[in-house]
């Protein structure tokens, strides 16, 4: 054998051994990442809640002397004392009432009773959320981007292993992969057959309504709603750009979703003052509620004129960092842009559009839209109030909205949304009237919920543990766990 032949062999002894290295080294890579991704998956499985224990559990509770928000006129600022035993209002009484031992007692002299909040528009993505939610007084909300951590984050709130208020969720967002679809979160049917067994699968595994999106045909939205009917799962989402508002609302709606969207979608835009009396006349007649989200847009429109000045008035603390780092790049682009004095006047215009339901008595829930952009649970609740008195909504109307509209939406009219004997005690005592001063929920002076009662010191203290964050590892096991729903739902 020449020395050529001998170099031949050698080069190639070694280009084998390193092949056999570099298979070794890919199936040892690939083992670490399967081990890591199934430890994460069991660690997302088994982990609980483990915030301190805060608020009192309490048989029974009796606040004297407290003022009943949204009582008639020549009633309001009367003293009360409201009777709570377990998680129910036993008994409201204009004249005291005949405490026992048994009973512990709030003093809610000079304070204001309100029914709990609901927010009927979140995107929830870290259990921390539910506390920050309870601390502004929310007592309920509907989740608009299922995940299965939430159904998980469901049983937990009911069960009392965490402290959150009431959680309604969505199915995952159903769209189509059209120019208004975005971010591989949505699910997307290939067929009005996938469709339809999605919306099975989502029915069988415990979501509690079907999620639209904007993109789909006329022909998926009816198999999703023919569907949905079957299964007895309400149906809620964004208006369309690919077919008319009258389509979208003929099936019937649990409520239309965003301001926004019927500007965008049903008046393509369009501020001819002659178009908007006619959606508006079509909604009211459907009797559909809508969901008008404003503040989420507002937010990101003085991000785009005040910029800096602004964003660092936001709690970003509250904010999970890993989904801080999702949702950087909206905030960026809404902070980068040189039309900023148009997105502003798109925001006057959604209220525009907003006061106009109003005054048309079309009734109107109140949506946070927290987890889009850097608008945080509970605190972007009392902000959207706000927001609404500043677009001209009336401050009745407001609470209506936020209280009693978002109980009925939910089929649950007759459980909570108001102070009334019989109804859950989902409550909130602030310092000041809200109908004069809604940002007297930013801090309250206490909350009941699920049968407790949370005073002003554990409010401060649900605030602080909202900021103890699900870990990237815990939600990298949640997030393939969605992965394998999408298999089974296939």
């Amino acid at each position: 054998m020449n020395k050529r032949n001998k170099f031949d062999l050698l080069a190639g002894n070694w280009r084998l051994l390193i092949l056999k290295w570099l298979f070794k080294l890919l199936l040892s890579l690939l083992i670490l990442l399967a081990l890591v991704a199934g430890a994460s998956v069991l660690f997302a499985k088994l982990n609980s809640p483990n915030f301190a224990a805060l608020g009192q559990k309490k048989e029974s509770l009796v606040i004297q002397n407290i003022a009943i928000v949204g009582k008639s006129e020549d009633t309001n600022g009367y003293q009360y004392d409201v009777v709570i035993r377990g998680n129910k209002i036993v008994q409201i009484s204009p004249t005291p009432y005949s405490v026992t031992p048994s009973d512990t007692v709030i003093d809610g002299n000079g304070k204001y009773l309100s029914a709990g909040l609901v927010d009927m528009h979140v995107h929830v993505y870290d259990r921390s959320e539910m506390l920050l939610a309870l601390a502004h007084g929310v007592t309920t909300v509907r989740n608009l981007h299922g995940m299965p951590h939430h159904l998980r984050l469901k049983e937990e709130i009911a069960s009392g292993q965490l402290d959150g208020p009431e959680l309604f969720t969505s199915s995952p967002i159903l769209n189509q992969k059209s120019q208004y679809a975005y971010g591989d979160h949505h699910w997307f049917p290939e067929s009005t057959q996938q469709a339809r067994t999605w919306v099975k699968y989502f029915k069988e595994i415990g979501y509690d309504l079907i999620k639209v999106y904007d993109g789909l045909s006329i022909e998926m939205y009816r198999a999703i709603q023919a569907e949905a009917k079957l299964q007895k799962l309400a149906v809620t989402g964004h208006p369309a750009f690919g077919f008319s508002l009258q389509e979208f609302i003929e099936p019937g709606l649990q409520s239309i979703e965003h301001a926004e969207m019927l500007f965008q979608a049903s008046l393509n835009y369009s501020k001819n003052p002659e178009d908007l009396p006619q959606l508006i006349d079509t909604i009211k007649q459907s009797g559909i509620p809508v969901d008008i989200t404003l503040y989420n847009f507002h937010e990101l429109a003085e991000l785009a004129v005040h910029k800096e000045g602004f964003y660092n008035t936001l709690s970003v603390s509250y904010l999970n960092p890993m989904i801080k780092e999702m949702m950087q790049p909206s905030i960026d682009f809404a902070m980068s842009v040189k039309n900023a004095q148009s997105w502003m006047n798109k925001s006057n215009y959604m209220g525009v559009i907003a006061r106009r339901l109003s005054e048309a008595e079309v009734p109107l829930l109140v949506g946070s839209d927290a987890g889009a952009g850097f608008t945080l649970m509970g605190d972007g609740l009392i902000r959207e109030l706000m927001r609404m008195e500043q677009v001209g909504i009336s401050s009745d109307v407001i609470y209506t909205s936020a209280t009693v509209n978002g109980a009925l939406a939910l089929g649950a009219g007759e459980r909570f949304g108001k102070i009334a004997e019989g109804f859950e005690a989902d409550l909130v005592l602030t310092e000041q009237n809200p109908l004069d001063n809604f940002s007297t929920y930013l801090k309250p002076y206490g909350v009941v919920n699920n049968g407790k009662y949370f005073n002003k010191k554990d409010v401060l203290k649900l605030k602080e543990q909202a900021k103890l964050h699900m870990s990237r590892f815990e939600l990298m096991g949640w997030y393939l766990i969605e992965q394998w729903h999408r298999i089974l739902a296939r």
